[in-house]
């Protein structure tokens, strides 16, 4: 595992379509925009050349790309989402074991830092998408930033092979369509994915608080949608 010959060894799947109303998108990007039309559409614009590393991000999250680097996880028959970071161990020495607990610790650091903000009921309502507060959803984008940042020290860069296959396929699928009406956004995302039964299983025993911060570190990714990144560069 964790060797990028294994793609070889897999199938594509259809792609999983996500269509889904997204309130918080549609809050940040009225209230980041003041209401304005034309700020809104340049938001959007702006948004597209982001589409490509995020569709990236959930092939290997959603789409399942992750389980040629760890495998499935399990913790005590109950099966885990994957983070969408894996790809940052690509060419380092860790096992699939290895790499799940270092996302354990990574996620138990961040879930730390929430919970000693004045922010923390805000900063978790935010990840989860149940209210809309820019300037917390901008601090909680610098700090996944942060997370990239140390998952990045991680490997050795030598992930060409890895990203190449995955842009492969994102750049087959249609790019994601909006649908604005005032704060109400609907959205239909294309994610390309493959096979995950064809992986080994990856079982990690956990704390109730390990299993937290790992999902933690898997809800965070939503921040790197392309609306949000847009719209966090225009909070002051």
């Amino acid at each position: 595992m964790g060797k990028v010959e294994t793609l070889k060894k897999t199938s594509e799947q259809p792609p999983l379509i996500i269509e889904e109303r997204s309130p918080q998108l549609g809050r940040l990007l009225w209230n980041t925009s003041l209401g304005e039309l034309a700020q809104i559409d340049e938001i959007v614009a702006g948004s597209r050349t982001l589409e490509d590393k995020y569709l990236a991000y959930e092939s290997v999250r959603k789409g399942s790309r992750a389980g040629f680097i760890v495998g499935k996880v399990y913790n005590e028959g109950l099966k885990l989402p994957f983070t969408g970071l894996e790809p940052y161990t690509v060419g380092s020495e860790l096992s699939p074991e290895d790499i799940v607990r270092f996302e354990v610790q990574e996620g138990m650091r961040v879930a730390k830092i929430l919970k000693r903000s004045d922010y923390r009921y805000k900063f978790f309502q935010n990840l989860r998408g149940e209210r809309t507060d820019p300037k917390v959803i901008k601090e909680l984008s610098d700090i996944y930033g942060g997370v990239i940042a140390r998952f990045r020290a991680v490997g050795d860069s030598d992930n060409s092979q890895f990203r190449s296959e995955t842009y492969s396929q994102v750049r087959r699928v249609p790019d994601i369509s909006y649908k604005i009406n005032g704060v109400d956004l609907s959205q239909r995302i294309v994610i390309p994915r493959v096979q995950v039964d064809l992986f080994p299983t990856t079982t990690i025993s956990m704390s109730r608080q390990e299993v937290e911060g790992y999902l933690v570190l898997a809800e965070i990714g939503n921040l790197g949608h392309p609306l949000v990144r847009e719209a966090v560069k225009r909070i002051n």
